[in-house]
């Protein structure tokens, strides 16, 4: 009796320490960064604003007064502040995307579990590589933001030629 209570007890013991000790594999889900995010939505609004600036001065444009010319050159000057902030907010996001402080998250590129190490991190032997991980949603924003720099470059060669124009 007293060595099955005995087996019984280390039996318990023996579970308990396992179970107690094996590494938890839980991760928290993948997100965008909150300057990010931020950036991104400043250069979708200055792209916004850019495009609505320019079709402003177009119309201006096609008018022939001295109240048009007036008005041509008041949106002429928002319209190069946008696209100056939109410069701005492109590199920004680039660099972001560049130096990995994009993402959050377990198997992020942000903070203790970071790309170079952590849990999941690119340098972690035991991880799974990061751009495997994430490229998916890495692509995404790449590919959001290069259209986004095609659609400003649209707008910049139409923009271009009223100044050709004596009016702008």
């Amino acid at each position: 009796m007293r060595k099955l209570i005995l087996s019984l007890g280390t039996l318990t013991m023996g579970i308990l320490m396992f179970t107690s000790c094996q590494k938890k594999t839980e991760t928290a889900p993948e997100t965008l960064s909150p300057e990010f995010v931020s950036t991104q939505a400043s250069l979708t609004s200055n792209l916004s604003n850019a495009k609505s600036l320019n079709d402003s001065i177009i119309h201006y444009h096609n008018i022939d007064s001295t109240m048009a010319n007036g008005m041509c050159n008041y949106y002429d000057n928002l319209y190069h502040h946008n696209d100056s902030l939109f410069t701005a907010h492109y590199n920004k996001c680039n660099q972001m995307i560049t130096n990995g402080t994009m993402m959050t998250g377990n198997n992020g590129t942000n903070g203790n579990n970071g790309m170079m190490g952590g849990n999941g991190g690119m340098m972690e032997s035991s991880g799974q590589n990061m751009m495997n991980n994430h490229s998916a949603l890495c692509t995404q924003q790449n590919d959001n933001i290069n259209q986004m720099m095609n659609q400003i470059t649209t707008i910049r060669n139409q923009h271009a030629t009223f100044h050709k124009d004596r009016r702008i």
